[in-house]
């Protein structure tokens, strides 16, 4: 989250979405390495289309974003693989084993856990002060995150529970179909030129969610006739 929020001095809000909506891409090469999963060359043409789209996405934000930087890409790009690894170590280790953990178990420890993280990062870089002063001096920032909160938690909540039934990849799959809604909403609220890039890159993506959704759908459907077919005596 820390490096999100700082990618966002480089890059404009639809280019963050874009990119967080490319974390599927991670998610599968980290599921490849830390759990053993297999993708086929549908799959891996799929993520790479995406590749592309956010590319072009990029490409459009050097067009018209004046505060362009390549640290924003590292830096949300340093965000994604963090965050993919999370999935999958969470998928792994809490959801995947004999007596799963729960989902609220997840939140309250990882939200302790990162409460001591983000207050000894604010103290060793001295931004605490800062911040304390613009909250006092805009009263209304504190409601606005108490709200942002609220929302984050019952995200957070729906997204364990999707990685506890059907997994990381799968997870991120239906995450990056709410960035495509959250994309188009950006252009509204955030008023920007629109170019050629952000038209092609905006294509790549959603024609790469739903190739993705598409083989997923394929993939269960033949999970499904395999155990049907395993289970019954004729065969």
């Amino acid at each position: 989250m820390y490096l999100t929020n700082w990618a966002m001095e480089y890059l404009n809000y639809s280019t963050r979405i874009v990119c967080k909506s490319s974390k599927v891409v991670p998610t599968m090469l980290l599921g490849s390495l830390l759990q053993g999963k297999r993708y086929g060359w549908a799959e891996y043409g799929s993520a790479a289309l995406l590749v592309l789209g956010v590319s072009l996405f990029c490409l459009g934000d050097v067009q018209t974003a004046p505060n362009f930087h390549v640290r924003g890409l590292a830096l949300i790009a340093g965000a994604l693989f963090a965050d993919a690894a999370t999935s999958n170590f969470e998928e792994k280790r809490f959801f995947r084993i004999p007596e799963p953990v729960s989902q609220p178990e997840v939140i309250f420890y990882s939200g302790l856990m990162g409460s001591g993280a983000a207050l000894a990062l604010l103290l060793a870089t001295a931004e605490l002060g800062p911040a304390a002063a613009h909250s006092l001096a805009n009263r209304e920032v504190v409601p606005l995150l108490s709200l942002a909160a609220v929302c984050g938690y019952l995200s957070l909540s729906c997204v364990l529970l999707l990685i506890k039934l059907y997994g990381a990849t799968e997870t991120e799959i239906v995450k990056s179909l709410r960035k495509v809604l959250s994309i188009a909403l950006s252009f509204a609220v955030y008023p920007k030129q629109i170019n050629a890039k952000y038209m092609l890159g905006f294509a790549a993506t959603v024609a790469s969610i739903a190739i993705t959704v598409h083989l997923k759908q394929r993939k269960a459907a033949a999970v499904a006739e395999r155990a049907l077919f395993g289970a019954s005596p004729a065969h």
